[in-house]
């Protein structure tokens, strides 16, 4: 029976280079979708936006190249058609071995994975702590030279990001002349 995919020494020698690991589909798509700076419902669901795309296909190019699953098992596990799969594990394929930087997106993606549930869990509470406070920091007001929270009550470190999150903007956008 002949392979709809690329043939599988193409890409070789990048993931012979990748560590050992035996993550489940799940933990490969939780950790593609941290990595990528986006959520794990984004990348399972139907959206074309390249952000999720782009992570959609990096964790299935590791779930069929690393894992060794069948298109066909992966396609079952995502809820996806099989052909669907073979199409997002060729242009993984074909983009790692273009572009240097997603190869290292990849990469660290598989590591998180490899290193397991907990790691992958902090990652993600991580991402949303730093969307929380991006998020906040645009509603913020400048007050003299630090970031002052309505009446909300922020950690240390979720106000030092903020104010140089803030400190980026106005930096940015004008000194702060609409502020």
């Amino acid at each position: 029976m002949a392979s709809a995919g690329l043939p599988r020494d193409v890409g070789k020698e990048f993931f012979a280079s990748l560590q050992d690991g035996r993550p489940s589909v799940q933990e490969i798509m939780r950790a593609a979708a941290v990595t990528f700076d986006c959520s794990y419902q984004d990348i399972i669901g139907r959206s074309r936006a390249k952000p999720y795309y782009e992570a959609r296909h990096a964790g299935i190019v590791l779930c069929t190249r690393m894992r060794n699953l069948t298109y066909s098992a992966v396609a079952y596990k995502l809820s996806r058609d099989h052909t669907s799969i073979i199409h997002a594990s060729n242009s993984a394929v074909r983009r790692i071995l273009d572009d240097p930087d997603y190869e290292v997106m990849v990469r660290r993606a598989w590591d998180l994975a490899c290193r397991g549930k907990a790691d992958i869990s902090y990652a993600e509470q991580d991402r949303l702590d730093r969307i929380k406070v991006e998020r906040a920091a645009k509603r913020l007001k400048k007050s003299g030279n630090c970031v002052a929270a309505d009446t909300r009550e922020w950690t240390s470190r979720q106000l030092v990001t903020m104010n140089e999150t803030f400190g980026a903007h106005i930096t940015a956008y004008g000194g702060g002349a609409k502020y």
